[in-house]
């Protein structure tokens, strides 16, 4: 996992969290911003990267490591957030401006995941490296891996529980536009069947 290169896993998981804050406060939104696994009603569950705070997130890691021209590899997670209403929301944490490095092995030691809290991770891959993902890319500590491949490549997703190795989601850069119902009932259709093969255990 340390070592970079083309499709490599961009960042090492570290005790403490160095120079990270939230990009936006959690809200009560309604259900449809509650993690998946404690989402109740399926029906209402808005997948993460269709969230209008995560798309934005997307773009401010692309935007900082030049749409993809940069050789370094930037990232953010998204943790569970809980309300004073006692239910659950999102939060993004990412690195600070000044703590970006043109070294990207000092670059990735700064993200960490929190056990129990990190739904997902979110990284770029340079534009030299190709589209789409590779094997290291599968050997997370989290259940959701997402990828932004260079300055076109698309939209990538490691899931462990849908079921998804290394699957592309949107291609080009639409991933910066807002999902489609179609796009969020995918999501909403695998969701049910973990539901059930869960209940059937």
């Amino acid at each position: 996992m340390a070592g970079p290169g083309p499709g490599g896993y961009p960042f090492s998981v570290l005790l403490e969290l160095l120079a990270a804050f939230a990009l936006a406060a959690p809200k009560d939104s309604g259900p449809e911003a509650y993690p998946r696994e404690t989402v109740a009603d399926i029906d209402a569950y808005m997948p993460l990267h269709c969230r209008e705070d995560v798309r934005a997130a997307f773009v401010k890691i692309w935007s900082a490591c030049r749409r993809g021209r940069d050789t370094r590899e930037c990232a953010f997670r998204i943790d569970r957030a809980p309300l004073a209403s006692g239910g659950e929301d999102v939060a993004i944490v990412f690195m600070g401006e000044d703590d970006v490095r043109d070294d990207s092995e000092a670059f990735r030691r700064n993200v960490q995941v929190v056990t129990g809290k990190t739904l997902a991770i979110v990284h770029t891959h340079p534009s030299l490296s190709g589209p789409g993902m590779g094997p290291k890319d599968d050997r997370v500590p989290v259940a959701v891996n997402y990828v932004i491949a260079g300055f076109d490549g698309g939209l990538w997703v490691w899931d462990r529980d849908l079921g998804e190795p290394r699957n592309a989601l949107r291609t080009g850069t639409k991933w910066k536009d807002a999902c489609s119902e179609y796009d969020i009932e995918s999501q909403r259709r695998k969701l049910r069947a973990l539901r059930d093969r869960n209940a059937s255990r």
